[in-house]
């Protein structure tokens, strides 16, 4: 048996190793702590504070994980544009304007603005799983609310399923980024976040696609109904079962953590003020975060906003172009998919994060220059040559831009600096639609396309002028020193 100043010793000699982030030894006020049970509990509470040999385990079960989140996403996204995409015939259909039909669209962005922030909050305290059940329940209701809806004079209830679709899924848009950093490895990291990221594009596709290969603009309303009605039943039937498969398979975080990174910031988690709204001041404090939020707000903003203004866009300079529209939406799908795909695997091989933000966004303007002189000049290859190589560069830098972030505010947890990201894209993407449209129906498409050659140049400029400080890398590149979440990390600078 050891005295009380045995004890006090041990202490001690932890207070020096780690004097600011130590987790103290369980207090023992009415018995003695053997000898094993000190030096137990000493290098237990060192390890602890230094994070210097905490288990780490890549499960195999991440696949499935991912898998699953994908289909989810598959199962969201395209709610967002399934009006706007076809808003010629819903407007026949429902008897309303084409400009009511394009807010179905804009009004998402709104209210992502206003609600996104506090469902991360929420996100942040039920945890990954709870989080996709509940957006994942609120599609399916939103769903079949739509479906209820295919009536002429109902629609007020398919503005009511696209509002209980919208809340519910601003509880996926964080998704991919937690579900990477808690399940995979330093090395797979970019390559998982492309995946997951690319499934609600990839609905959106899809979506494009099979609408413009069922749905008719028929002269008789009631058999635009009848097209409606497979499209909304299979979207509504879809969402039922992802968010069955979710309940049943679906689960929030391993035991241990992937990496060095990922473990060191839970043990920040542990034993800094972690709360959520304590994250986000610091986080947009953060000077490099504040350059890549603008950057990626008005990259992904554009395009987000120049995909649901397409239909009017092509229809203006070609007749008949809906199924080219539709077959469009699908290619750049499928390209970007494996753009995306390949940007994952190379920045996980080279780790060049702003050289790769620099190359997509040249890319994203000369897309645009080339859609722009498409339709200037009514070619028609030109301007779907252009508006892929937009769409494709603009699907890769949707992960990239999230990964970007990760390092620069590392160590802070993902939902505060998603949640923040997402906001930027959502004000972004609505301060656009209202400027592109009043541009459209005053001056026309020229004067659009020159606006938007304005914001990629400025972004383009932005993106070059911004320095990147590795921080979550320079954790993976130590991984034999003693190092905690109190450590300067040394900038490495991409």
């Amino acid at each position: 048996m050891v005295s009380m100043d045995d004890e006090h010793t041990a202490r001690e000699l932890l207070t020096a190793r780690n004097p600011s982030k130590i987790t103290p030894i369980v207090k023992c006020e009415k018995r003695l702590l053997a000898e094993k049970d000190v030096e137990k509990t000493t290098r237990e509470a060192e390890e602890t504070a230094t994070g210097a040999t905490t288990k780490l385990k890549v499960y195999k079960r991440r696949w499935f994980q991912l898998g699953l989140f994908f289909f989810y996403a598959l199962s969201n996204d395209p709610h967002w544009t399934q009006f706007a995409c076809i808003g010629n015939t819903i407007s026949r259909y429902y008897g309303v304007s084409s400009a009511t039909v394009s807010w179905t669209s804009s009004i998402l962005q709104v209210i992502y603005i206003i609600i996104i922030m506090p469902v991360c909050c929420a996100m942040d305290r039920v945890g990954l799983r709870w989080a996709c059940l509940i957006g994942s329940i609120g599609i399916s209701t939103g769903s079949w609310i739509i479906f209820w809806s295919l009536s002429p004079d109902r629609f007020a209830m398919a503005i009511l399923g696209q509002f209980v679709i919208t809340f519910s899924q601003a509880f996926s848009l964080t998704g991919p980024v937690k579900l990477v950093a808690l399940w995979f490895g330093p090395n797979q990291v970019a390559t998982a976040t492309s995946v997951a990221f690319f499934g609600g594009p990839l609905g959106i596709g899809l979506s494009f696609f099979v609408t413009r290969m069922i749905l008719r603009n028929h002269d008789d309303v009631e058999d635009i109904g009848r097209d409606l009605s497979p499209l909304f039943l299979g979207a509504a039937a879809f969402s039922t079962v992802v968010t069955i498969a979710l309940f049943l398979f679906f689960q929030d975080e391993p035991h241990l953590p992937p990496s060095r990174a990922t473990a060191l910031q839970i043990i920040h988690g542990k034993v800094d003020d972690t709360r959520f709204w304590s994250t986000v001041r610091r986080v947009i404090t953060n000077k490099s975060f504040f350059a890549i939020w603008n950057t990626y707000g008005m990259g992904y903003g554009l395009f987000s906003t120049m995909c649901y203004m397409l239909n009017p866009y092509f229809l203006a300079h070609f007749e008949n172009g809906e199924e080219d529209v539709g077959r469009l939406g699908i290619l750049i799908v499928i390209a970007g998919y494996f753009c995306s795909l390949a940007f994952g695997i190379i920045l996980d091989k080279t780790k060049k994060f702003k050289e790769l933000g620099v190359l997509i966004y040249i890319f994203l303007l000369v897309g645009e220059i080339l859609f722009a002189v498409g339709l200037k000049m009514e070619i028609r290859w030109l301007m779907l040559t252009g508006f892929i190589i937009f769409g494709l560069f603009a699907a890769s830098y949707g992960s990239l831009g999230f990964e970007l972030v990760g390092e620069v505010t590392y160590p802070e947890l993902e939902d505060a600096y998603a949640g923040l990201l997402i906001f930027g894209n959502q004000l972004y993407g609505g301060i656009f639609s209202v400027i592109i449209q009043r541009l459209l129906q005053n001056n026309g498409d020229i004067a659009v396309h020159g606006f938007a050659i304005a914001i990629l140049s400025l972004g383009l400029v932005t993106s070059g002028l911004t320095d990147i400080e590795l921080k979550r890398q320079n954790v993976e590149k130590q991984p034999n020193e003693r190092c905690n979440v109190d450590t300067p990390l040394k900038p490495v600078k991409s």
